[in-house]
């Protein structure tokens, strides 16, 4: 996925790609919940559809507070910050962000 236009705090816009890997059920006892949950309230075509636009999303938040210059060193803080606010979004529906 890429973002492009994200404002800097320092006001400086930049373009980032992301991926994001993630899969349906937590583990083997709860698959069959998972999934269910899953197909019933996204199917495929709306995750991808709801999971590029909460991404965007956590990116432009986590970017605005950092400034240009610093955008490279702080991989793992946005790595941190975009999984935990995309988990939250997506975790009652089945779909666990790694």
């Amino acid at each position: 996925m890429g973002v492009h236009g994200v404002a800097t705090k320092d006001n400086v816009l930049v373009s980032l790609d992301i991926g994001v890997n993630f899969h349906i059920g937590i583990s083997e006892d709860t698959l069959e919940e998972d999934a269910t949950k899953f197909f019933y309230n996204f199917g495929p075509n709306r995750l991808e559809e709801l999971l590029r636009e909460e991404t965007d999303e956590a990116i432009r938040d986590f970017v605005k507070g950092i400034r240009v210059y610093r955008l490279r060193d702080v991989k793992t803080e946005m790595t941190v910050f975009i999984t935990k606010a995309l988990g939250e979004k997506f975790q009652p529906y089945g779909v666990f962000i790694e």
